[in-house]
């Protein structure tokens, strides 16, 4: 009954009216579940669930889709033509990592279709790649920390570890 999206909202509202008759405090649904990780690591990476990250297609060279359809999901904006014209641009490279042949294999320069579970021997080839290559530096400079003006955040949380969130 009702996913929280633009054409389910009214439904939403009946459905949540019901659970209360019913006496329910609760209210959960597929959608709920759909983007509970990303607002929860952005919860932990910028100490509010409101920002979000979102690739920068127009100032960008390669991206890497792994697992990822973004010409079907929510986190790419005008997703369709924007990938569209990143993946016919000669100066870009669209690569998508994914066992299905996706809408956005299909208009990747190069689609690896590896086999399910087979992510972590990918990454840690990448990895060994990256450092056999000496495309790193030997040296870690330290972590930066970053100081969020959130409300709900002490003052002087970082955006990573300690983000100082605030008991109610």
């Amino acid at each position: 009954m009702g996913a929280g999206t633009i054409g389910c909202v009214s439904q939403g509202f009946f459905a949540v009216n019901e659970l209360r008759g019913l006496g329910s405090q609760y209210y959960y649904n597929a959608f709920a579940q759909e983007l509970t990780d990303r607002f929860w690591a952005n919860e932990k990476t910028y100490c509010n669930q409101s920002l979000h990250a979102a690739p920068h297609l127009d100032e960008m060279d390669m991206l890497l889709a792994v697992g990822w359809n973004p010409m079907m999901s929510h986190h790419t904006p005008r997703a369709r033509s924007v990938l569209t014209k990143f993946g016919k641009d000669p100066d870009k490279l669209l690569v998508v990592v994914n066992p299905r042949n996706s809408e956005t294999a299909k208009i990747a320069d190069i689609h690896l279709p590896i086999k399910p579970g087979t992510d972590a021997l990918l990454y840690r080839t990448i990895i060994s790649v990256i450092l056999n290559e000496g495309a790193v530096s030997n040296t870690i400079p330290p972590p930066i920390p970053i100081t969020i003006p959130h409300p709900f955040c002490r003052a002087g949380a970082t955006s990573f570890g300690d983000h100082g969130m605030v008991d109610s």
